[in-house]
């Protein structure tokens, strides 16, 4: 017999939804972690679009007891990044909650968490690094 669709039911799907994505994404982040903090670094964002600016690099000692010394200039740089926003979906038919087949959608849930995680390497290595 069919189950009915009820705000009750579409709560405890969504919860166990949630569970299930945020495990997912956590595993599959911590497989991830070490690699692009190698080569990047994690800033916090307060805004649409970040501008960070450093100075170039220091120049070298030099040995001035011969008194050749000359000044060497810092140069400033800049980037902007503009956040993105990211999104992936997809439809649960209404048959899964009334036939109570929803433990059919938990693997698709996770497998959406892993390209969730995916796609922050991808950002800083290249899509070619993500598909190796």
């Amino acid at each position: 017999m069919a189950q009915s669709v009820t705000p009750a039911v579409l709560a405890g799907a969504l919860t166990s939804f949630r569970t299930v994505f945020n495990g997912a994404f956590e595993a599959a982040m911590s497989g991830l972690a070490g690699a692009w903090r190698n080569i990047a670094m994690e800033v916090q964002s307060n805004s649409a679009i970040e501008q960070h600016v450093w100075l170039g690099t220091v120049p070298q000692m030099v040995d001035v007891t011969a008194g050749d010394f000359q000044v060497e200039h810092l140069y400033a740089f800049d980037y902007s990044i503009t956040n993105a926003t990211w999104k992936s979906y997809f439809e649960v038919p209404r048959s899964f909650f009334e036939d109570d087949k929803l433990a059919l959608v938990r693997p698709k849930i996770a497998q959406l968490a892993q390209e969730a995680a995916i796609a922050r390497p991808g950002e800083v290595f290249g899509d070619e690094q993500q598909e190796e």
